[in-house]
């Protein structure tokens, strides 16, 4: 008897990022752990807010919930705020969750 081992590949799952890769805050999967590098915006209001809850270059911001609205967590904060919103931040991957 002849068994092959087929693997799968999960296409929905987003491709495991690596340490010091840059891209916005709206990209990032659950489970993803990121520096906010910069806040990229024109409104003086949209930066001021995202300040005011603790986003600023050097923040360290965890990924709960990808989608729109994406669910954050900052030091002992969790909040959502829109994905156009998040695609204002952009930051720097230090973790990732390893695929299963």
């Amino acid at each position: 008897m002849r068994i092959d081992i087929v693997i799968i590949y999960d296409t929905i799952r987003p491709i495991p990022k690596t340490g010091n890769e840059r891209m916005n805050l709206g990209n990032l999967a659950a489970g993803d752990v990121a520096i906010v590098v910069k806040v990229r915006s024109q409104s003086a209001a949209l930066v001021d807010q995202l300040a005011a809850r603790g986003i600023h270059p050097g923040a360290q911001i965890s990924v709960l919930r990808h989608g729109d609205p994406i669910a954050v967590a900052l030091e002992e904060t969790r909040w959502a705020m829109s994905k156009e919103h998040a695609d204002h931040i952009e930051v720097s991957v230090i973790e990732a969750p390893c695929p299963t």
